[in-house]
């Protein structure tokens, strides 16, 4: 009985992880944000979003779709190296990674375009 539980969590820690790949590949598929989306093949994923204004706005806008979603600014990347930062889990849906990445594509778009706009009226 003992190997057989064995076997059975070692065959459903496969099916999450085969599961995880799919939603990574869903993530990047779909984020289409262009050279702004960092390669990674982890679970970790990160998107460009100069500057600590525009990066704060995007994780703001991703957190008001409902998405949990960092903010990683300088001190911690160099500055104009700021990016949102997110993690996806094996007990994420499709459905779920669909709506982060459509979020965050959104808010990029929203974020940087609202900070170009700045600079070409200030």
């Amino acid at each position: 009985k003992p190997a057989r539980r064995a076997y059975d969590a070692v065959a459903a820690a496969d099916d999450a992880r085969r599961h995880l790949a799919r939603l990574i590949d869903l993530f990047r598929a779909e984020c289409d944000v262009g050279s702004l989306l960092l390669p990674s093949r982890t679970p970790i994923q990160a998107v460009l979003a100069p500057g600590a204004d525009v990066v704060s706005r995007a994780a703001d806008r991703v957190r008001r779709a409902g998405f949990d979603v960092g903010a990683i600014r300088a001190p911690t990347v160099p500055a104009g190296a700021e990016r949102l930062r997110l993690v996806l889990h094996a007990f994420n849906t499709e459905e779920e990674v669909l709506g982060v990445a459509r979020a965050v594509r959104e808010a990029v778009d929203a974020s940087s375009s609202s900070s170009e706009e700045r600079l070409v009226v200030g």
